[in-house]
């Protein structure tokens, strides 16, 4: 079996229909020589019972077999004999004179029989009809036979012909499937020398030819494609999020650099080394935060987010992200609410409090006067949402601003906080969607199943 499995595919469909075609041909062969062995047997047994019935009438009218049938039985291949209950032979074909029958079998028939016997002199067998007759008012038994040598010559034909047509069937049938199944898989073949072309060229432009008919092949065809599709996009994506990653980087790293070149073009003071420092710092601290960012949208995405639930206040867990924009916030006049229960539940407090803390960052950013973050407990889950009075963001992004890099025209940052929120949600088979908040900003919703 493992050696069957490891041959082409064309090879095995050949294999296949040749093993179907021997089934078949072994099956009608031995129907066919089964019928046609009943059938002579049949025809056998009929000319016996019409030969039984004229010699029984000769013999109950008073005449003799030898009068009546002598001339018409044929010599080794036809005979009859005519016993006395006491299995005497009375009469019998020239060459015959040996009784057929036994004594007991002869005394014991009471009604006509047929028996197969080895008869010397009688090519294959014979076949006898048995036939009790009386004939004033004794009791004799009529005996006749034939030979069974047509019978089995035809028989023997029949399987000459199928031991010799037999194998040459089968071999045209091989010869038909391997053609048939090459033709088959002719597309196959097909798209296997295109998908290679593909992969050569390194590139995923190109589509596989799909065929016409709508089979299984054209129904791969199009499942193949649309994966040539989704790797397309994950190429696209992957190299976009490259070229943003190394953009976004590069910018805190120049302005790092003319920092400390400008520091180090001409003797500085205290206050000015210290202020140069200080940029300096901050700028270290985006590309840390950066980093850390950009590492954990690689794990989302290889699949590496671990989420590790715990039980948790909702109420102090919310306060603690608010907390840590408070000053914030007030620099800015605008006013930060937390509504939220001290129901506990079970969530990741790391990853949901790093969501959060980028919702009102963002949120930060464009709110006028108020940021509202609230927390609502359901049966089955949670919903966190931070909703502010800032311009809101237009409809035709909502739909990708949860993409890495994605910004809208005009706004400023990395584009990396909504993403992780997105991760932070799909770590914890929840969502997070986007709809204008009642003051007219925007309101973000973070739904979060919990145990």
């Amino acid at each position: 079996m493992i050696g069957f499995r490891r041959l082409p595919v064309r090879a095995r469909l050949t294999a296949g229909f040749a093993a179907a075609i021997a089934v078949i041909l072994v099956t009608i062969g031995v129907v066919l020589y089964v019928a046609m062995a009943a059938v002579l047997l049949d025809e056998v047994d009929s000319g016996l019972r019409s030969r039984a019935d004229t010699t029984t009438a000769d013999v109950a009218s008073g005449l003799h077999l030898a009068t009546t049938t002598r001339g018409l039985v044929e010599t080794g291949e036809a005979f009859a004999q005519l016993l006395t209950r006491d299995g005497s032979v009375m009469e019998a074909s020239e060459g015959f004179s040996q009784p057929l029958l036994t004594r007991e079998q002869t005394r014991a028939l009471d009604h006509p029989r047929f028996l197969n016997r080895r008869i010397p002199g009688v090519a294959a067998g014979a076949r006898l009809l048995a036939v009790p007759v009386s004939a004033e008012s004794t009791s004799y038994v009529v005996v006749v036979g034939s030979s069974l040598s047509d019978r089995t010559d035809a028989l023997s034909m029949i399987r000459r012909i199928f031991l010799v047509g037999g194998p040459i069937a089968l071999v045209l049938a091989c010869g038909a499937g391997w053609i048939v199944a090459g033709i088959a898989l002719r597309p196959l073949e097909r798209m296997r020398r295109q998908a290679d072309a593909i992969t050569v060229a390194g590139r995923c432009q190109p589509r596989l030819s799909v065929p016409d008919p709508d089979d299984e092949l054209s129904r791969l065809g199009r499942t193949l494609n649309a994966m040539l599709e989704r790797i397309d996009d994950a190429a696209r994506s992957e190299r976009r999020f490259l070229d943003n990653a190394s953009h976004e980087l590069r910018t805190p790293l120049t302005v790092l650099k003319t920092e400390l070149d400008i520091a180090q073009s001409r003797p500085r003071s205290a206050s000015e080394l210290s202020a140069v420092i200080e940029r300096a710092s901050e700028e270290t601290d985006r590309l840390a935060r950066m980093a850390d960012d950009l590492l954990l949208l690689a794990r989302a995405y290889d699949g590496a987010l671990r989420i590790e639930r715990e039980e948790t206040s909702l109420r102090d867990l919310l306060a603690s992200s608010a907390d840590l924009f408070a000053t914030r916030a007030a620099q800015t006049h605008i006013l930060l609410n937390v509504n939220a229960p001290h129901t506990p539940v079970r969530l990741d407090p790391r990853r949901v409090r790093q969501a959060t803390d980028n919702l009102l960052d963002n949120a930060l950013r464009y709110a006028r006067t108020t940021i509202e973050l609230r927390g609502d407990v359901e049966p089955a889950r949670v919903l966190i949402t931070v909703a502010d009075d800032g311009p809101g963001l237009p409809d035709a992004f909502t739909d990708r601003m949860f993409e890495a890099f994605e910004r809208a025209d005009g706004h400023d940052g990395a584009g990396l906080g909504l993403a992780i929120v997105r991760m932070v949600a799909d770590g914890h088979d929840g969502t997070v969607t986007a709809r204008h908040a009642p003051a007219g900003g925007l309101a973000v919703t973070l739904t979060l199943p919990v145990e």
